[in-house]
């Protein structure tokens, strides 16, 4: 299969001990001290791998057991006991819920995403969730997968403007408005989390991560220095209005973003002045008055508008509602328009990533 439609992975270690969902107890008082111990006879060998960890200064072995329940149930005393750890059960909130931190985790890990068929009934699902489907069985149609490259499922994205229509002239040259385009192969933007102490090291191993994608990752403008010279064509600065220096842009940047402002035309003009091919994303925060937001850019000419929902994936002024809504009450707007084919939509969540439509 051709590299362009491979992403290598290979797993990772955890940088710290996850927490595991349910924890081992044993007992000593009343051991009778078997010749031969239940904890010997663990075919993972846990108990004999069990150890402390100076990092954390936690015992490894709730993370090791597979929870087979062997040795909870031949023991002869019944000393042995698997119980729920309520350090797990107190993780995430009501959206990022104990299963979802946990596969989110093992993702990490992993470098693998949670595919399931028609009805996926995964913790990814239910209020907030799109529920779409990533299944390509080779069951249902064995002739049609493409995990083995009998068939390329293009997962490839054009972020910018495209014409209602194409126009030759008799010469097959193309005539009137052109495409202004970037493709990307994944639907997917990176971004540096805006929590946690994050050294210049790790943000030039994701700007090359981005690089290997063939993505973007957005940065804000004091976190783009000289080590990063090289990547400018994968980096997103993220400018401010007033008080950032447009000259410090990259300039092999494709793409830029900015918050909406009431001058953000303004705004643009003096960004174009200096970078004429530039992109320009404006984010809009997803909250009541943003489909009439999006529409005036859409009709000043801004083909890629950023929908900014809350951690919770949900509207910034209104937590009952989803971002998944926010998202499809602005494209109908724009349909209804007649102009959403001229506008990329962005969104996220603060603090993460995002997904381009």
């Amino acid at each position: 299969m051709p590299s362009k439609y491979m992403i290598h992975t290979k797993p990772v270690p955890n940088r710290f001990e996850p927490v595991s969902r349910s924890g081992i107890i044993a007992w000593e008082e009343g051991c009778l001290k078997c010749a031969v111990c239940v904890k010997k006879r663990c075919i993972y060998d846990v108990y004999d791998k069990r150890g402390i960890d100076s990092r954390h200064m936690i015992e490894s072995i709730d993370n090791l057991c597979m929870n087979c329940y062997r040795c909870v149930q031949n023991c002869p005393k019944e000393l042995i006991h698997k119980s729920l750890n309520p350090e797990f059960n107190a993780m995430g909130d009501s959206h990022w819920s104990p299963p979802i931190i946990v596969r989110l985790w093992k993702q990490s890990q992993t470098g693998k995403i949670p595919v399931s068929g028609a009805g996926y009934p995964g913790p990814f699902s239910g209020p907030g969730f799109d529920s779409m489907w990533t299944d390509m069985s080779e069951i249902v149609r064995p002739t049609r997968d493409g995990i083995h490259g009998r068939e390329y499922i293009s997962t490839a994205v054009d972020i910018g403007k495209t014409p209602e229509h194409l126009m030759f002239n008799h010469s097959d040259t193309l005539e009137g408005e052109v495409p202004s385009i970037i493709d990307i192969p994944l639907p997917i933007l990176l971004k540096m989390p805006s929590f946690g102490t994050i050294s210049s090291n790790t943000i030039k191993g994701w700007a090359m991560g981005a690089r290997r994608l063939g993505t973007f990752i957005a940065l804000p403008m004091e976190k783009i220095d000289s080590a990063l010279e090289d990547m400018g064509g994968w980096l997103m600065p993220l400018v401010l209005p007033k008080g950032t220096s447009i000259g410090n842009i990259p300039k092999n940047a494709k793409i830029i973003e900015i918050p909406w402002t009431e001058e953000w035309q303004g705004v643009v003009e003096d960004i174009k002045g200096c970078f004429p091919n530039i992109f320009v994303s404006i984010r809009i925060p997803m909250a009541e008055g943003m489909d009439e937001k999006a529409l005036s850019l859409a009709r000043g000419g801004i083909s890629i508008i950023h929908l900014e929902g809350s951690l919770m994936s949900r509207f910034m002024d209104d937590n009952t509602r989803n971002l998944k809504d926010g998202i499809r009450s602005v494209h109908m707007k724009l349909v209804e328009e007649n102009i959403r084919d001229g506008v990329t939509l962005l969104a996220r969540w603060t603090g993460h990533g995002r997904a381009c439509g």
